[in-house]
């Protein structure tokens, strides 16, 4: 279909979106179908839940053909945008809902930890689950065994990011906070599949380690935050 990445970058036609909102699903079949019936190669360059603003680019298309109205509106069908974003094929979504409230338990104003450490072990919860599936792998093949489509899917790493980047910043000077997430951390990497996953781990658990350093001001309570650091990153290293 094509030679390599570097003609792709420079011969695909971009494909802008007709209308704005939230991507609230993206139809991979028609897609497919697509791709396969018009003999091009696919590439989609927003994931659901990423707002978009007409013009701005959906897809970039490989193609030894013109690229003509027609098909830009069928592939713009393929995008189901709304107002707001929904959980249906939004993993990110509920994640970001559990985060959203944590956040507000920890303000000083609220002080509800009690809230935050739930919504942690939910978060965890997930994230165990989803540690031990399958991701969608991002290159698709017709039956020919000729690439077809290129899709940015979530990764298990982004989904982290996602769950305790922000608990973590918000969090750093609270004691239960810290050390709830690098016991989560131990959690989750008694469930993980790869050395990738377990490198994304340990990134977060140093993170965590880091911040409690320089935001709890107790020696004793920071002792405390480096032997379950200890424990989970012993915990991540037995996974291998």
């Amino acid at each position: 279909m094509y030679k390599n990445s570097k003609e792709f970058k420079q011969e695909a036609y971009p494909i802008s979106a007709t209308s704005s909102g939230y991507i609230r699903s993206i139809d991979y079949s028609s897609l497919m179908a697509i791709a396969k019936s018009k003999n091009l190669l696919l590439h989609t360059q927003k994931r659901p839940r990423k707002f978009i603003v007409q013009g701005s680019v959906l897809v970039k298309a490989y193609s030894k053909d013109d690229i003509n109205d027609k098909l830009v509106k069928q592939i713009n069908k393929a995008f189901i945008l709304g107002q707001e974003r929904t959980a249906f094929q939004d993993v990110e979504f509920s994640i970001r809902q559990l985060v959203e409230i944590a956040i507000r338990a920890i303000f000083p104003a609220v002080n509800d930890p009690f809230t935050a450490l739930r919504c942690i072990d939910q978060l965890t919860a997930a994230l165990c689950r989803l540690a031990q599936g399958n991701f969608p792998t991002s290159h698709s093949y017709d039956n020919t065994n000729t690439l077809r489509l290129i899709v940015n899917h979530v990764s298990f790493d982004g989904l982290v990011n996602d769950a305790f980047h922000q608990i973590r910043q918000y969090g750093r000077t609270d004691v239960a906070i810290t050390i709830r997430l690098l016991e989560s951390i131990t959690m989750i990497a008694e469930h993980t599949q790869n050395d990738t996953d377990r490198l994304t781990l340990l990134r977060h658990a140093g993170m965590v380690k880091c911040g409690s350093q320089d935001g709890i001001l107790e020696a004793l309570d920071r002792k405390d935050v480096d032997l379950v650091y200890q424990a989970a990153a012993e915990a991540i290293g037995k996974q291998k």
